[in-house]
């Protein structure tokens, strides 16, 4: 008889541990005598090995799923989770066709079902396998054909793969929507979805439970209209249909991936092989504007001014008070009423996003002549546009009742025609010629760097404009009441954003600080003094520590000299030449402390906690302190980039991370101290002394 192996011996003890791991056993289908276990780390593998099916825990968890992934990426990303609401405790079930040709995951613990595909099958014609496609879909088919009885792509989670279709479909009555997950190592079904709206002119809600939160507008023809990023390329075939039999759409780039987040975000990002990252193409919602039903009825959001809600023109503000205390939800109204007679007209607004498409009436055999004539005709319409932008436009969408959820694009966007009152007409033709709506962030940020270029307009203008730097001045002061001050606190990092990632060439300011922020008559931040950095001492308050230290400087500079600028703002008090008698040695410190603390609205200046404004935003203000920390924390890569900023304060639902410690910078330049033991005045300025550097906008 052979005798059993010493296993208690180390050196064999050893070998079993190291190839136990290398035991992983793939199949490229799973037949009804076949089972898929944990414990073998067993997995299934698309022909072309895209793709794997296998069991997973994510990151830290101790819990079991059913998913599928990238198999040749080294960054495992989960694309579908079968049993995402229903895990495994143990490591201790399996993957079979049952006896009643249904998929289902065993518990073997408990000996009970927790997953299956509840199909109710006849007689079969032949043996079922299942089987990973090459494009990601998990399929229940006969082995002597490709007929399908279950796909995975019926049922997605968070993530669309290509040839996924997003969307109703008529035949198998299915309405198929993404879930995001509850958190980064949470597959369970999370609080944001999305899903197509098939009423009017179909478009798609990104849902927070049951509110809209986002939409991504109406199809018209090559990309969504509320997405202007989504442009044509030769390697992404975007498709969609919208019929009697179906409204979906679907896309085709095995490494592309259309996702929800467990934060809300809809995003697009593609595999780059030769840098090994996921990049991310676009994400919504951006900013604010993007928040649905942000401006109200009539009134459209617009990034690049202060406030950012606006109303079309022939409407005026609903409530003003509302809109000065920052509320823009009421809207606008008519100046005008419609007369319906014959003699109304219609205004063209550039570069929109379309309203909400729900309560529309749709006409793609028509141009848009016949559509003005059939808008006019019906004294419900307020608005018409075409349906497809490709070729000069086509097709005719009918608006009747209120028009809200509009934005407008520095580029992209469509003309959409509102219908006004002839006496508001010939106002908009006078004080307008017509309207252009949505002029690009270079004018609202540099317009003012252009004009002072001449030294004695500047000299002008420095009487006129208020800096950032005159919190000492406590009459101005007391007129930036926290609403005003979240404005041009948006504002900046509109500007900075502009700099980092959407101008023709990324821009690094350097040198970001109050007195480089102008304020004009209507509080709109206008960041100035791209080349004085070259010139004067640097102000070391604003400086990251990584600057300040070894001279590396990156857009996440920038990032910090932007914390500090919040940091100020909420404070009322100065970065440079800061004392305090509690031991903190500069701003950063003296924030830090009582953040930690748990005092943070101790911090707030008084002038904002005495003002009526700021009753009912004290979670808005503590949110500002965490994001300007965030800012300013000692690592640079532990900053967030400012496109993650204007999300983070343009959305409450947004998760926040809990900061780091910042980065205490406290030394001075010689220049800077030497300067500073005197106080220049306008009139000793000279032309010399002054180097602006004009940034043209695309």
């Amino acid at each position: 008889m052979r005798s059993s192996p010493n296993y208690h011996h180390p050196y064999t003890f050893v070998f079993v541990v190291i190839l136990f791991p290398a035991l992983a056993v793939s199949y490229k289908t799973l037949s009804a005598t076949e089972s898929l276990t944990i414990s073998s780390n067993e997995t299934i593998v698309s022909h072309n090995e895209t793709f794997e099916l296998g069991f997973f825990t994510p990151g830290s968890s101790s819990r079991w799923y059913l998913g599928i992934w990238y198999k040749k990426i080294p960054t495992r990303t989960y694309v579908w989770v079968a049993n995402r609401d229903n895990p495994l405790s143990h490591p201790n079930g399996s993957l079979k066709i049952s006896s009643d040709n249904n998929l289902v995951i065993y518990d073997h613990s408990s000996n009970t079902p927790v997953w299956s595909t509840n199909l109710t099958v006849g007689t079969l014609r032949s043996p079922l396998v299942a089987e990973l496609l090459d494009n990601g879909n998990f399929v229940l088919r006969h082995s002597n054909n490709n007929e399908y009885l279950w796909q995975s792509f019926d049922f997605p989670t968070d993530t669309l793969l290509p040839d996924m279709k997003l969307g109703w479909d008529k035949k198998t009555g299915l309405d198929r929507v993404l879930r995001s997950w509850r958190g980064v190592e949470d597959p369970s079904s999370g609080d944001f979805s999305t899903k197509l709206e098939t009423r009017g002119f179909p478009e798609y809600y990104v849902f927070n439970k049951e509110r809209i939160i986002y939409r991504s507008g109406p199809w018209i023809g090559n990309r969504f209209s509320c997405i202007p990023e989504m442009k044509p390329v030769d390697y992404m075939v975007y498709t969609f249909i919208a019929s009697n039999e179906e409204v979906t759409y679907s896309y085709q780039d095995v490494y592309s991936v259309l996702s929800v987040s467990y934060m809300g975000t809809l995003q697009r990002r593609n595999w780059i092989e030769s840098a090994q990252i996921w990049k991310q193409l676009w994400y919504q919602p951006k900013d604010i504007c993007d928040n649905y039903k942000q401006c109200g009825s009539y009134g459209y959001g617009d990034s690049n001014t202060i406030p950012s809600c606006n109303c079309i023109k022939g409407f005026e503000r609903r409530n003003e008070q509302e809109w000065a205390l920052r509320d823009d939800s009421a809207g606008c109204v008519r100046k005008t009423k419609l007369s319906c007679d014959g003699r109304d007209g219609f205004v063209v607004v550039k570069k929109m996003k379309l309203p909400d498409t729900t309560a529309t009436v749709l006409d793609r055999g028509i141009g848009l002549k016949e559509c003005e004539a059939k808008c006019l005709n019906d004294c419900n319409c307020t608005a018409y546009a075409n349906t497809d932008i490709r070729d000069g436009g086509s097709g005719c969408v009918i608006w009747k009742g209120e028009l809200f959820d509009i934005r407008s694009y520095a580029n992209g966007g469509q003309d959409l025609y509102v219908k006004l009152a002839a006496a508001d007409l010939d106002h908009v033709r006078i004080t307008s010629h017509g309207t252009i709506i949505g002029s690009g962030i270079g004018v609202t940020i540099f317009l003012l760097i252009s004009i002072i270029i001449l030294f004695g307009y500047w000299k002008r203008k420095q009487k006129s404009d208020i800096t950032i730097q005159t919190p000492r001045d406590k009459i101005r002061r007391s007129n930036l009441s926290w609403p005003k001050r979240f404005d041009i606190t948006n504002g900046i990092a509109r500007g900075l954003l502009y700099l980092h990632q959407d101008s023709r060439f990324r821009i690094i300011h350097r040198d970001l600080k109050a007195s480089n922020v102008l304020l004009d008559k209507n509080m709109t931040p206008k960041i100035s003094d791209f080349g004085m950095a070259r010139i004067f001492g640097r102000d070391d308050g604003y400086m990251a520590p990584e600057y300040a230290m070894d001279g590396i400087f990156s857009m996440k500079s920038d990032v910090f000299s932007f914390g500090v600028l919040l940091l100020e703002i909420i404070t009322g008090k100065r970065s440079k030449g800061f004392y305090n008698s509690n031991r903190d040695n500069n701003l950063l410190g003296f924030v830090w402390r009582y953040w930690k603390e748990g005092k943070g609205i101790e911090i707030v200046d008084p002038i904002i906690m005495d003002s009526s404004s700021s009753a009912l935003r004290t979670h808005e203000i503590l949110r500002c302190i965490q994001i300007g920390l965030l800012c300013v924390q000692e690592r640079a890569e532990d900053r967030p980039v400012m496109s993650t900023v204007m999300v983070m304060l343009g959305s409450e639902t947004t998760a926040i991370p809990q900061p780091k410690r910042p980065g205490f910078c406290v030394g001075r330049s010689l220049l800077e101290t030497e300067s500073s033991s005197s106080t220049q005045h306008d009139d000793d300025l000279t032309v010399n002394q002054i180097t602006l550097s004009v940034i043209d906008a695309r």
